[in-house]
């Protein structure tokens, strides 16, 4: 988006685009902020442009010191009119900014481990919601007098339990996210799947058979993050590319997968970017591990496709202090 701040007390300069459909509100401050759709050039609006004072259009757009049609537009610069010995002040700027709000690890319900409650997750949940809203939270961007609100929400993984088998908590946990339509993308923690689980007091069993064993609570993991991307596709009118080898039937790797939100490539490997995917086990078998070689090939087969795409890496990192973090780009078990 465009946009276009006048100061306060300026409002008598008006102006106007053909075939550009913009959208205009008062800010907080009193300025009018008029909305441009995304990539509007702007240095190539002269041939569009009007402009009024009182109502009254300006004929001989020279009569304006600097003529607005020929003025070098540079982002976020301060640009001060004269017309008739009065100074109209405008702030012009690409808005390519949002908000992307992240946190990682509730591991809801699992208490033992310092995790947090449905009830508890719920509440920061509403708290992100209500972000920029009357009755929640207001941050000022330090450029220009913009409330953000959250406009994409992620979580790092972790997300409930250890394998949890169900999943129900941590869905009921952040519900409010699908009610509210804010896009919400959800991706595997190593406590969320097996064989990479660890506690310390629950062993690692390896990928078994079983709607409560291994590949049980990997589909329903694997499910929820699924269902949830797409509701969140949806919401924030985006594709999901999975970055996955096709050539592997049956495998349960973690589908690192990558979409453009508002100008932006974001790339989420889950777990780990370049963990070993698997197969699941086979009747009188165990699973089977390969080299992610078709994965890094997607990958970079992605990437070049969007190499002018401004691009987030994301996986799945705690947030806490002695985390020993730097592991975490790379499976730390080594499985």
């Amino acid at each position: 988006l465009f946009v276009l701040f006048t100061s306060t007390g300026m409002a008598q300069m008006k102006f106007s685009f053909n075939g550009i459909n913009t959208t205009e509100e008062v800010l907080a401050d009193g300025s009018t902020l008029i909305r441009f759709p995304s990539g509007t050039d702007l240095n190539a609006l002269g041939d569009k442009m009007t402009v009024s004072i009182g109502g009254n259009t300006v004929s001989d757009l020279s009569a304006i010191t600097p003529n607005p049609t020929t003025t070098l537009i540079t982002d976020w610069e301060i640009e001060t009119f004269v017309h008739d010995g009065k100074a109209y002040s405008f702030r012009f700027a690409l808005d390519d900014y949002f908000t992307a709000v992240i946190f990682s690890d509730p591991h809801v319900e699992q208490t033992n481990y310092g995790g947090l409650t449905v009830a508890n997750e719920q509440i920061f949940v509403n708290n992100i919601v209500k972000l920029g809203k009357a009755g929640g939270r207001t941050l000022a961007f330090s450029k220009a007098p913009v409330v953000p609100m959250a406009d994409i929400v992620f979580c790092l993984g972790d997300m409930d339990k250890d394998s949890e088998s169900s999943g129900s908590d941590f869905t009921n946990a952040v519900s409010g996210f699908n009610t509210a339509q804010v896009p919400f993308i959800t991706m595997a923690g190593n406590h969320d799947l097996v064989p990479d689980y660890w506690t310390g007091d629950e062993p690692d069993n390896g990928l078994t058979w079983g709607s409560t064993a291994g590949a049980g609570c990997n589909d329903k993991a694997l499910s929820i993050i699924t269902t949830q991307r797409t509701k969140a596709a949806g919401f924030g009118g985006f594709t999901v590319d999975v970055i996955k080898d096709a050539d592997f039937a049956g495998d349960v790797q973690i589908e690192p997968f990558a979409f453009t939100f508002k100008g932006v490539r974001f790339y989420c490997g889950q777990t780990y970017w370049f963990q070993k995917p698997y197969k699941k086990p086979q009747l009188f078998g165990s699973a089977t591990y390969y080299a992610p070689d078709g994965v890094i090939d997607a990958l970079e087969a992605d990437a070049k496709k969007n190499k002018d795409v401004p691009a987030v890496w994301m996986q799945h990192y705690p947030f806490v202090y002695g985390s020993d973090c730097d592991r975490w780009w790379v499976d730390q078990n080594d499985k």
